[in-house]
């Protein structure tokens, strides 16, 4: 189909040749330059005193403050994990990286590696992210408030086995009674902002299902209710019932993926794909010293999650291939969507998946998986793809279009979903890319991020040059941010009318953007 400047279906070797790039990213590398010395309270002091100036007032009231009271407790309590042996010095170190590095990395002169620059970009989309599923308009119409409205705060790690993560800001107030979450990707993702796609899962993921309390069980409750009314897996665990069984112990990070389709729009599992496939060849490349696969392949199956140290626990995301078509249930969800986009995407989505599945007819599962909070059960089973795949698809719509309690009785697409003119936005930000033209201010976030991704899409040797525009459009989101932007005072004449003065003497401006987005985009209330 052609929707203004691009051409669709997706080219599998043009698919193939993104894939090819995104395989060059170091998924498997640690960054040691990323992390100060942190083996004491005074070296964490030291950092963090280094960035908590650079904090907006409601991270440094609300989260800087309270961590660093709570900081004698947590070093004295990991000193202790470690003279136990229940840790090593390594394990303390990365957990305090987890939770002082979002404080730290603002400072200057603080780690070997500056990544302050790269940081900014990336606290832009997890904030824009963030805003456009808690907008306060949207929430009161459906009568929904949240257990907090502040965006998650970020960090770069060192350590890349870690892969993309997010500590949830209900997790926050458990242990440290504070509500606003982190994200965190790893460092050496910093320069690939194509693939900061993945935080519409950890962002609008992750962050939100969890900021609307109760939630996640009525999901639970619903996957088992439409793909086994009667369910019971220890009586009777057929094809519908252990569909049931995965779906509801894969429900978090499912709906993380959701949700993701509905705020950056069908384009994300294309985007999902080829990473995920460049991270499992990296993975067999790097670390099992296998040669690199012939094409790009995701898993097809879902194991334990460490059986060689006793970890017999089933992973808990979905088997890679599955979340292709969960999201194609999602996509057919979309009804404010044009029917043919919804067709087009729907078969991109699956043409890419069979691509990746590397000629497989079946995927398999084995573990330990939850039934209830206190009832695991061992399963070990292979499914034909296709059941699997028909009952990815349903899970994507139930999430999509269930009314949900915790949600006034309203469905998530009713707070956030993907229409005509969030596409129209993408396409055209993807026409400007290939113009190698600018694309500050035309769209909001996760548009930015859709629009980048068609264009690589169709000229993945554009890349690089997306990447760069892509940063530029970043920078220019950070400063027009509500939360994060700078004091900007509103004067009464344009820069032009001093035309001719000293630049030091110019009034300070701020560049305003160009399409207004619907979904809330960056402005800045007036200083």
């Amino acid at each position: 189909m052609v929707w203004g400047e691009i051409i669709m279906p997706v080219d599998l070797e043009k698919f193939t040749q993104f894939y090819d790039h995104l395989f060059r990213i170091d998924f498997t590398g640690n960054l040691p330059g990323m992390r100060p010395r942190l083996s004491t309270e005074a070296d964490v002091q030291r950092a963090t005193d280094r960035g908590a100036p650079f904090l907006p007032r409601v991270y440094h009231q609300n989260f800087y403050q309270p961590m660093m009271g709570q900081l004698p407790n947590l070093m004295n309590k990991l000193r202790q994990q470690v003279q136990s042996g229940q840790k090593t010095p390594a394990e303390l170190t990365a957990r305090l990286e987890s939770l002082y590095a979002v404080v730290y990395q603002h400072g200057t002169r603080v780690t070997r590696i500056d990544a302050r620059a790269q940081l900014t970009r990336f606290l832009a989309v997890v904030s824009n992210l963030y805003r456009s599923f808690v907008n306060a308009n949207k929430r009161s119409a459906v009568g929904v408030t949240l257990v907090t409205e502040t965006p998650p705060l970020a960090f770069f790690q060192s350590d890349s086995m870690q892969g993309p993560y997010t500590i949830e800001s209900d997790l926050m107030h458990q242990f440290f009674g504070m509500s606003i979450g982190i994200v965190s990707l790893p460092a050496t993702y910093r320069d690939h902002p194509v693939i900061w796609a993945s935080l519409t899962h950890e962002v609008c993921g992750h962050d939100v299902v969890h900021a609307d309390e109760g939630l996640v069980p009525e999901m639970v409750a619903a996957v088992r209710a439409k793909l086994a009314p009667d369910f019971k897996p220890r009586k009777k665990l057929d094809t519908a019932t252990l569909n049931a069984l995965i779906w509801s112990y894969w429900i978090d990070e499912a709906a993380a993926d959701v949700y993701g389709v509905l705020n950056m729009g069908p384009s994300f599992p294309l985007n999902l794909a080829a990473m995920l496939a460049a991270f499992r060849g990296r993975i067999a490349v790097d670390l099992k010293h296998e040669p690199r696969p012939a094409k790009p392949r995701v898993a097809t199956r879902a194991d334990p999650r460490d059986h060689a140290h006793g970890d017999e626990i089933m992973d808990d995301h979905p088997i890679d291939l599955l979340r292709f078509y969960l999201a194609a249930g999602v996509i057919e969800t979309m009804t404010k969507l044009h029917a043919s986009a919804r067709a087009g995407y729907v078969a991109d989505v699956e043409a890419v998946a069979k691509a990746v599945a590397g000629g497989a007819t079946e995927i398999s599962v084995a573990g330990l998986v939850q039934i209830s909070h206190d009832d695991w059960m061992p399963i070990k089973e292979t499914m034909k793809l296709s059941d699997a795949a028909a009952a990815a698809r349903q899970v994507g719509r139930i999430i999509a279009t269930g009314e949900f309690k915790a949600l006034n009785n309203h469905s998530i697409q009713d707070i956030e979903t993907w229409d005509d003119a969030d596409e129209e936005i993408a396409q055209s930000i993807a026409g400007q890319i290939l113009r190698n033209e600018s694309v500050i201010g035309r769209g909001d976030d996760a548009q930015l991020l859709a629009g980048v991704t068609l264009a690589v899409l169709q000229r993945p040797d554009l890349y690089d040059a997306a990447g760069a525009l892509l940063n530029a459009a970043l920078d220019d989101s950070y400063l027009r941010d509500p939360i994060w932007g700078e004091l900007t005072p509103d004067h009464a004449f344009a820069p032009n009318a001093f035309a001719g003065a000293p630049s030091g003497r110019k009034p300070t401006t701020r560049k305003s953007g160009g399409k207004k987005s619907k979904r809330g985009g960056n402005k800045r209330s007036r200083s």
